[in-house]
């Protein structure tokens, strides 16, 4: 058994050993940063770098840190590459001692300075400054190093750097001539996405887009006042700002053969307004006949330069304002619409959003709702939305008649409901607090709700394109004239919801089935115990009916949709629903909690004929509810699934 004593000493000395050990790899750690501190040639603090300045046989240039950026301040004043400069800070910071050459082995009769590049009239002289106090470092760099990648470099007036030495370092084209290899090559450093605003200036006139604000929305606002194409306005700017200089011309800076104005020819000059910063102006000229490849001279606000960039974007700028404008038809917002409404001189449609929180379609007819045809309504809407316009008529308040106008063939008002962003949620934060402290909401204060109304005719006259025009805007547009006939049917019945009964399983009591030359079918449906019975005629069919395809047919009638409503002539559908193929009873009940008596809720009756036949099939059937006018048109497939057998195969 071991004594408490001895365990406390074996204790002791485990401590005293970690002790040891953690010491002892600190002391490895420390010697090893001390040998890689060691081959650093200067310590350099880039984070506090404000200056640096180049010496060589071409002069003096400084590259300062300004406004966020770094800019070359002499003999010229442009933007350094931030990129470039960030990383000749980090070489310089970096410079690893791959050799040492003694001071004591230079000099006299011994290895000259101009061997490595490094005499008065060689050498480059780097100096980096610092914010605050700290002193200065400078280096001397002289030719390449004899390793890949290395150069000769020589710290001046060094008390512990007194040698020569081979450093690191691939960045001698860029200290040789920096006004050059440092330079900025983006024609201007803002970002194309923070733009809100420009002026477009050529020979051909002046144009001025506008963003509108926290949006992506562009609208021209001279000449004429209208939305423009997103697309181009962007691309515009994208395509400018990614321009890449290809020479600097700076001896021509001020001289006659410069830029010149955008109302020259070939010459286009831009005044961009970015977000919340300082206007500035890009002029650009292009240079070259045609068939040659085109080039263009370029000058900047801020930047004391000319700069050559291979580029034709002057010649593909847009000449008009028919080019920049947004090319489609429409531009509504399908979620804050309530209402539409179209009117030709026979019929009217009235078309609401009503049920399911507002966002179903419902169709007004007499005073009766019946549920619209929503995909329809997003067919039109999507068209109006994406209908490419032909031609821009006019830009003025036009003469309506000259246009067909004046009595337009149809109409078509959109009534739009919304609500203030920061009204709806101030009104939800009141709504919380008041659950919170018991505040009634009746006393607080609802957000008001803008309704406006949009309407746009069609009419033609003198050729065969349609003319457009909305009653808020002088604008008159042309477009296919093949777009009403096919997305705006003037008859209210086009419009109606093709769900035919739309009823609930567990609603059904009885399907009751009359198919031309066979005796009628009964189906009985008890939901309170999920069974089927039947009756074929006078004969009891209990036994013989599948319950999975008595189901599948009453899911099929409870979800039936018709392909189309008749808006024509119904003569033809009359007639050949005086001697049906199938009469259809669908008997339907409210189920009731709580009590085994249904609640009877009522009967659609339903009558088929042949509409359309192919070879020995009918492709598709007129169907009519009974006591009412209208007929829908039911697909042959749809038609077959009902008068499918419902009876279990016979072994």
């Amino acid at each position: 058994m071991i004594k408490s004593s001895t365990t406390i000493t074996l204790v002791s000395i485990a401590a005293v050993l970690a002790i040891f050990v953690l010491g002892f790899e600190r002391r490895i750690e420390s010697s090893r940063q001390a040998k890689v501190s060691s081959r650093i040639l200067a310590t350099v603090p880039v984070e506090e770098l404000k200056r640096i300045k180049v010496t060589n046989q071409m002069g003096e240039i400084s590259i300062d840190r300004k406004d966020g950026g770094w800019k070359l301040m002499k003999p010229i004043g442009d933007y350094a590459d931030p990129g470039l400069v960030a990383k000749l800070a980090d070489k310089l910071a970096h410079l690893t001692i791959r050799e040492t050459i003694d001071r004591d082995e230079i000099g006299g009769d011994k290895i000259r300075l101009s061997r490595f590049g490094l005499s008065k009239s060689a050498f480059i002289e780097v100096k980096m400054e610092f914010e605050g106090k700290r002193e200065p470092v400078t280096f001397h760099f002289g030719a390449n190093g004899p390793l890949l990648g290395t150069i000769y470099a020589k710290i001046p007036d060094s008390s512990n750097r007194k040698d020569v030495y081979v450093v690191d370092g691939d960045f001698r084209s860029w200290i040789t001539d920096p006004g050059d290899a440092l330079r900025d090559r983006r024609l201007f450093r803002e970002d194309p996405g923070k733009i809100e605003a420009y002026v477009l200036t050529t020979e051909k006139g002046e144009m001025a887009l506008k963003r509108e604000p926290d949006a992506p929305r562009w609208y021209v606002e001279r000449p004429i006042k209208a939305r423009a194409n997103d697309d181009i306005a962007y691309s515009i700017l994208n395509e400018l700002s990614q321009l890449q200089v290809d020479e600097f011309l700076d001896e021509q800076v001020g001289s006659a053969s410069g830029v010149g104005s955008g109302g020259d020819p070939d010459t286009a000059v831009f005044k961009l307004k970015p977000q919340g910063g300082k206007p500035f102006t890009v002029r650009l000229r292009e240079l070259g006949s045609e068939g040659e490849q085109r080039t263009m001279l370029a000058e900047v606000d801020g930047r004391d330069a000319v700069f050559r960039i291979n580029n034709n974007l002057v010649s593909r700028l847009p000449k008009n304002t028919s080019q920049i404008r947004y090319p489609y038809l429409a531009d509504l917002d399908p979620t804050t619409l309530a209402r539409i409404q179209i009117e030709s001189p026979l019929d009217s449609v009235d078309i609401r959003r009503l049920k399911d929180g507002g966002k179903e379609w419902h169709l007004i007819k007499g005073g009766v709702s019946q549920r619209a045809n929503q995909d329809k309504i997003e067919q039109l809407l999507t068209a109006l939305n994406t209908e490419t316009i032909v031609e821009y008529r006019s830009d003025t308040v036009p003469n309506l008649e000259e246009y067909g106008l004046d009595r337009p063939f149809l109409q078509i008002a959109f009534t739009s409901s919304t609500v203030d962003g920061d009204a709806l949620d101030r009104y939800r934060n009141e709504l919380a607090k008041a659950e919170q402290t018991g505040k009634s909401k009746e006393e607080i204060e609802r957000p008001k709700v803008e309704i406006k109304t949009r309407t746009i005719r069609f009419g033609r006259k003198g050729d065969i394109l349609l003319n457009a025009k909305f009653d808020d805007e002088p604008y008159v547009y042309a477009i296919d004239p093949a777009f009403l006939s096919i997305y705006v049917p003037t008859h209210p019945i086009a419009w109606r919801g093709l769900e035919l009964l739309g009823f609930e399983l567990l609603s059904l009591q009885a399907i009751e089935m009359a198919e031309a030359g066979n005796p009628e079918l009964k189906l009985f449906f008890n939901y309170m115990h999920g069974k089927w019975s039947g009756l074929l005629g006078d004969q009891r069919v209990d036994d013989l009916i599948d319950r999975r395809l008595a189901e599948r047919l009453a899911i099929h009638l409870s979800q039936l949709k018709g392909r189309q409503w008749l808006s024509g002539s119904r003569q033809d559908a009359y007639r050949a629903l005086r001697n049906p193929s199938l009469q259809l009873r669908i008997k339907l009940q409210k189920p009731s909690i709580g009590t085994q008596k249904p609640n009877p809720v009522g009967v659609a009756s339903l009558a088929f004929a042949p509409a359309t036949i192919s070879g020995d099939r009918v492709t598709n059937y007129f169907g009519q509810f009974e006591g009412y006018p209208d007929v829908f048109v039911l697909s042959g497939e749809d038609y077959d699934k009902i008068v499918v057998p419902v009876f279990k195969r016979s072994e």
